[in-house]
């Protein structure tokens, strides 16, 4: 059973909120953890929006144990989002996901949960 995910990092975290306030995101990431010198601060918006890509395609089809890939060639920021295990929780559809990204030097990973709620995914 997993349980409500705790950042290892809180850098992953604020990726995490950004993610939850681009415009249009079907991802709520409901944290307020803004750190200097965190991977936020080293991503493009770019990097972002294809990062929230995956991350939309991993909750929305991709298979449990799949990997979904993204690359910007651009900056050479890269990373991959692998869900894990789907469930349901309160009668709601929700998954596990792990994330790793790139950028700049930096790594992060995490695994985080996913619970959606109407047609958002909101993180547990």
């Amino acid at each position: 059973m997993l349980h409500k995910p705790v950042c290892p990092r809180r850098t992953i975290c604020a990726a995490a909120a950004l993610l939850g306030l681009l415009a249009g995101a079907p991802v709520e990431a409901q944290t307020n953890l803004f750190l200097n010198r965190s991977m936020v601060e080293v991503m493009s918006k770019e990097d972002l929006k294809l990062l929230q890509g995956a991350l939309n395609e991993a909750l929305g089809s991709a298979p449990d144990g799949s990997v979904v890939a993204w690359n910007n060639a651009a900056t050479g920021a890269s990373g991959t989002v692998t869900p894990l295990k789907s469930s349901t929780q309160g009668g709601r559809p929700c998954r596990a996901v792990q994330t790793f990204t790139d950028a700049r030097g930096r790594r992060e990973t995490g695994q985080w949960e996913f619970c959606k709620q109407g047609a958002k995914w909101q993180l547990r």
